[in-house]
């Protein structure tokens, strides 16, 4: 029995050290999420800062809830804390992968449980998803995020943003300053204002407020003290290393360098979803030239490739055109920093403007033979990557964020001045951070592990000609325990190793689950009961350790089957497949008795929940006129003779040879939306601008850039539609339903490099689901590695899926396994099969098979081809009198469904399917659907013809997809 269900999935979106918090409540006032509730308290030891925020958030509507809060962090921050309230009580997350993290949560939410899990985006970005928020009910979470504090004139600042759409009914600020120095003059008297009071060592701050619509900032300005001589080093809590942490503000004099006579900028013009402050980008641009006011400017604009390139010449610091230019460019498109944008150059020196976030491939560390400066104004940056360039080329990273205009200008005038190293002058000290010369902003912080009572070390700060400046500490170690000690030192190994986060991703998986940090592959969770703790293996917190080590004991749930046996189930299934495709008739002769010929009305509104009989007929829908239309005409069904081959029985064609003529025509998509009406209504040369135009109001819809993508690739503007589906990549590069159709859009335009990165990027974050390597090995076969294309296939039968997968995508193997035969069958001569299991190899080809997928989780969509006798093959009536077969059901999600037909019958086969339901609302709006429809499969003359299109309508909605006309003569 099907059902439906439907959870309404709002996002939250909170933005932290950046932006204001925002309550996004994308339907009705009624089904809404408020915070109502905000705790904060700030804990600031010399410039180490611990903030802790205890939110509740409440829901307004009358369903269910899932709440998604976002925020990002500066550089160098990151969450060390995240509770949960659960029964009344605070439950503390614990730190796990990042991809069992993100499967548990979703099966544990399929149970209507108590699951939450925060996890690192891209950049310095974080999310959690809280999920249920009861109707009318609260969600209350807690997350703690350490930092270090910059320097501006001589003072640390403390900056949290506190500015919200909606009133809050209670504010409570808390702020500990653990210094004797501090006076009561730190508030920033544009920010809150607390009341402030001395209490022992500290300086405590304190407000309190109700039913408050703010928009403000708590905002401190702390004495720096630069004259550390002696550092204690403290005990972990992990481990019993020393740990030490020391901060300095170098004195050098800087000096100013020579002036360049010619600069190369590369200029970012991927997408700006309100996000890059450009105006900062140009005012640095303005001021520099004020000190170097004769220079050849060379400006490359790029996006995911040279978008184009512009000579300037600056005289006397006029630089009106340069401004002009870069102020008019139009900003669209996904981003790639590799090889192909950023090259050797002529110029002196090189700058790139960007966020520094490639989201259609890996971001290279680029060798130039020239100084590179990075510039960013983003709020959402990558910041390693970018002064990791920077630093290779013996650059810096500027961030417009953290760097007044003057302290800018200042890095990209003076010579360049960086940290060298760490001399050890006495004692033992090792794994010091960071490890190699790298430049820094104001003020320069040193962690690393104390390995003997005490320990003198030198710090060294110039150029790679000289040092400048030198200072002594005496490292000493204490008894003491201080946790942040340890997580920072962590952290800083954390952030040299996520310049290159591919190549290091196993030492940064291991470091962060040891030290309890989220990372790129690491996340915080929280479960409901001990009891999922066991289930899913994951250490519990120390609340739960004593009841976890109790259940543990008495013996871990045993697998079903271990893998032999899931092989040997997967190999009957395939005998059974086999035996269906040897024994079945040919029925291209049959002619149904007059009588048997009856008619039923309505089709597309019949419920199918009840056993049909062996044979129903029904009316046929007039096919709607096709421009998608391929033939093909071959004198032979199958293989020679000779070409026999199979697995554990051979197999020939036992038919005589036919005549036959197969027509595809499917249905074109056309949405229908507004914005393509718009669009189309312009003059062909003015929908470029009509779309930019259209954007600003759909900016962050991804059906929108679908839509308008693939009209522009069905008009012959491929460029403009890959630059257009692009944008996928800049609204979320977390969200799995946009990289699935991002990666699958790609590949239908023959972005091949582009969508195997975006494919690999899904699969790191779901390695949990087979569809997602099929969707890779498609890709591959469509860019000719067909050996790639076959490992992929082979791991989905090969690899150990746990229980929860095999009871959603169970008999996914079967299709897979038709796939990889149609491989070896079709590119035998250049596969090496030597690895594969001889069990699963027997080609089976068809006549017809229509194969269809889609993207969103929880979702059932069926498939029905209904025949040139009216009989319809579908999920309760899965084979039909002349020999169609439907595979299993998916209800769950993704697919892919298959029907096959091993032999012909002369008429027309229509093809539809039905959105039969979902229980999720996804980011992406309609259900976006793939079908792919071949003849001669597996066979000499195969044809394939694709059909991508999205559904609206969920339950009684019957799409049309297309017609197969088969014809036949011996």
């Amino acid at each position: 029995m099907k059902y439906k269900l439907l959870l309404l999935f709002l996002t939250v979106s909170c933005v932290i050290n950046a932006q204001v918090i925002n309550i996004l409540n994308p339907r009705s006032d009624e089904d809404s999420i408020a915070l109502k509730q905000l705790c904060v308290h700030v804990e600031i030891l010399d410039n180490i800062a611990t903030t802790t925020m205890e939110m509740h958030f409440y829901n307004y509507g009358n369903r269910i809830m899932e709440g998604e809060l976002n925020f990002p962090l500066k550089q160098g921050a990151t969450v060390s804390a995240f509770s949960l309230e659960i029964n009344g009580e605070w439950r503390e997350g614990v730190v796990i992968k990042k991809d069992k993290a993100k499967k548990v949560f979703e099966e544990i939410v399929r149970q209507n449980v108590d699951p939450a899990i925060l996890e690192k985006t891209v950049g310095n970005n974080f999310k959690t998803r809280l999920y249920p928020i009861p109707p009318k009910g609260y969600k209350k979470c807690i997350i703690t995020f350490e930092e270090e504090l910059s320097q501006l004139n001589n003072k640390y600042n403390y900056q949290l943003p506190l500015s919200f759409q909606s009133k809050l009914e209670e504010l409570k600020v808390d702020v500990e300053i653990i210094n004797e120095s501090v006076t009561k003059n730190i508030l920033d008297p544009d920010g809150l204002q607390l009341d402030i009071k001395r209490v022992n060592k500290s300086v405590v701050a304190k407000l309190e407020g109700k039913d408050l619509f703010l928009k403000s900032k708590l905002s401190l300005n702390l004495p720096a003290d630069n004259d550390h001589k002696e550092v204690l080093a403290v005990k972990g809590t992990i481990t019993d290393d020393h740990f030490f942490y020391l901060n300095t503000i170098p004195e050098i004099k800087q000096n100013p360098k020579k002036q360049p006579s010619s600069i190369m900028i590369y200029w970012d013009v991927s997408s700006v979803f309100d996000d890059r402050i450009i105006d900062k980008e140009l005012d640095l641009l303005k001021a520099y030239f004020k000190w170097n006011k004769n220079i050849q400017v060379n400006v490359k604009t790029f996006n995911y490739k040279v978008k184009d390139q512009k000579k300037f010449t600056i005289r006397d610091g006029n630089v009106e055109s340069l401004i002009n230019y870069l102020s008019q460019l139009e900003y669209d498109g996904g981003s790639k920093i590799d090889a192909s944008i950023i090259q050797s150059v002529s110029e002196d020196e090189c700058w790139l403007f960007s966020n520094g976030i490639s989201n259609l491939s890996e971001a290279e560390l680029i060798s130039l033979e020239k100084p590179l400066f990075t510039v960013s104004s983003s709020q959402k940056i990558n910041g390693n990557y970018l002064s990791a360039v920077a630093n290779q080329n013996n650059g810096g990273f500027i961030n417009l964020n953290q760097l007044s205009l003057d302290q800018a200008v200042t890095r990209l005038s003076t010579s360049l001045v960086r940290y060298l190293n760490v001399e050890v002058l006495e004692g033992e000290v090792e794994d010091v951070y960071p490890s190699k010369p790298i430049t820094f902003d104001t003020h320069l912080s040193i962690a690393g592990k104390l390995k003997s009572s005490q320990a003198k070390i030198r710090v060294n700060v110039g150029t790679a000609q000289e040092i400048l400046y030198s200072k002594e500490i005496v490292l000493e170690a204490t008894d003491k325990h201080y946790a942040t000690v340890e997580r920072l030192w962590c952290q800083k190994q954390i952030d040299e190793l996520s310049t290159m986060p591919e190549r290091n991703k196993d030492r940064i998986t291991d470091l962060a689950l040891k030290y309890g940090l989220v990372s790129d592959y690491t996340s915080f969770i929280v479960l409901d009961n001990v009891e999922d703790y066991v289930r899913y293996e994951i250490d519990p917190p120390a609340s739960l350790s004593k009841e976890y080590d109790r259940l543990m004991a008495l013996g871990k749930e045993k697998k079903s089957k271990n893998y032999k046996e899931r092989l040997d189930r997967v190999y009957s299934e395939f005998q059974k497949d086999i035996e269906w495709w040897n024994n079945v008739k040919d029925m291209s002769g049959y002619v149904p008795p007059k009588k048997e010929i009856k008619k039923v009305t309505n089709i597309d509104v019949v419920e199918e929940e009840v056993e049909l009989e062996e044979v129903v007929y029904y009316d046929m829908a007039e096919s709607a006129p096709a421009e998608f239309e391929s033939e093909s005409d071959i004198d032979s069904w199958g293989r020679a003779e000779s070409d026999s081959w199979g697995g554990q029985a051979d197999m020939k064609r036992q038919a005589p040879k036919k005549k036959k003529k197969v027509t595809s025509r499917l249905v074109p998509y056309d949405s229908g939306a507004e914005y393509l009406v718009q669009l189309k209504e312009v003059d062909k040369k003015e929908q470029w601008s009509k779309y930019l135009q259209l954007k600003k109001e759909y900016q962050f819809s991804p059906s929108f850039y679908y839509d308008v993508a693939s009209y522009f690739f069905e008009t012959d503007r491929k460029d403009k539609g890959v630059q257009v589906i692009s944008n996928l990549a800049e609204l979320d590069l977390e969200r799995h339903e946009l990289l699935r159709n991002l990666g699958r859009k790609l590949q239908s335009f023959h972005q091949f490099d582009e969508s195997e990165y975006i494919f690999h990027k899904l699969i790191e974050l779901r390695p949990f689901e087979p569809q997602n390597y099929r969707d890779l090995a498609l890709m591959y076969e469509d860019k000719g590695d067909y050996q790639k294309a076959l490992d992929q296939l082979y791991f989905i039968i090969e690899n150990e899926w746990d229980a929860d997968v095999n009871a959603r995508f169970g008999n996914i193997e079967l299709i897979i396994l038709h796939e990889m035969n149609r491989l070896i069958t079709l590119y035998k001569d250049q596969l090496d099969i030597s690895n594969i299991d001889s069990r699963f190899i027997y080609s089976m080809p068809l006549d017809i098979r229509v194969v269809i997928d889609w993207d969103l989780l929880d979702t059932d969509i069926d498939l029905w081809v209904i025949d040139p006798l009216e009989e319809k093959c579908f999920y309760s009536h899965k084979n039909t009198k002349i020999g169609g077969r439907m595979s299993q059901d998916f209800t769950r999600g993704y697919g892919p469904e298959e029907f096959r037909l091993k032999y012909g019958y002369n008429g027309d086969f229509i093809i539809k399917v039905h959105y039969f339901g979902n229980n999720k609302q996804s980011l992406f709006g309609p259900v976006s659907l793939r079908t792919l429809v071949y003849s001669n499969y597996a066979s000499e003359g195969e044809d394939k013809q694709e059909l991508n299109l999205q559904l609206q309508g969920v339950g009684k909605q019957v799409y049309e997809v297309g017609t197969v006309n088969y014809k036949s003569s011996n």
